[in-house]
């Protein structure tokens, strides 16, 4: 019985997304690019603005609490049969692309830019820097990962759990990063 459940939620689900992106391909015409079969849960968060594109590939997914979000004139782009774990995050203000075959664990987040913080108002009024973010074919990104501007991971990789990726991973690579962990003992 579960079985059954399980094929009417996905079939439900992307009844639910066609619905959806077609809707906001009305608004978002040259905007917004998809295929005819993607699965969105119900509660993703798209966003797009008027000066942004996002294009998905076939039969990409995006899981619960999701937010795929392109502004001031970002470029995302996720080819197919890429998949998102529960909680994942792309904001995109520059240039995102993201391979085929990517699959991302649980609440993965990648941003593009990072504030300006020279300014005397602090962040408020500072803006951003942006750098593009690459992520190759068939890479495997673990649990809680960061994934910040101008990191460019290769084709075939893994990225372990909770690890922080700036720069460049070469195709092939598994990418771990090790914490030491320090006691100090309590005298009371």
């Amino acid at each position: 019985m579960s079985t059954l459940r399980h094929k009417l939620a996905n079939v439900i689900s992307v009844a639910h997304s066609i619905c959806r992106l077609s809707v906001m391909k009305v608004f978002y015409r040259k905007n917004l690019y998809f295929s005819p079969v993607e699965r969105f849960s119900p509660n993703v968060v798209i966003d797009v603005d008027r000066k942004s594109k996002i294009r998905f590939g076939k039969r990409v997914s995006v899981h619960s609490r999701g937010r795929i979000s392109s502004h001031e004139g970002g470029e995302l782009s996720i080819d197919e049969r890429t998949s998102f774990n529960v909680g994942c995050i792309v904001v995109c203000r520059s240039k995102i692309s993201i391979g085929k075959n990517v699959s991302f664990g649980p609440n993965v987040t990648i941003y593009d830019h990072n504030h300006v913080m020279n300014q005397k108002d602090g962040t408020k009024s500072s803006g951003f820097s942006s750098r593009s973010i690459e992520i190759g074919d068939n890479t495997w990104i673990g649990t809680g990962v960061i994934v910040l501007p101008g990191a460019k991971i290769g084709k075939n990789c893994v990225i372990a759990a909770g690890s922080v990726v700036t720069g460049e991973v070469p195709d092939n690579t598994v990418l771990i990063q090790k914490r030491v962990n320090t006691y100090k003992e309590l005298i009371y």
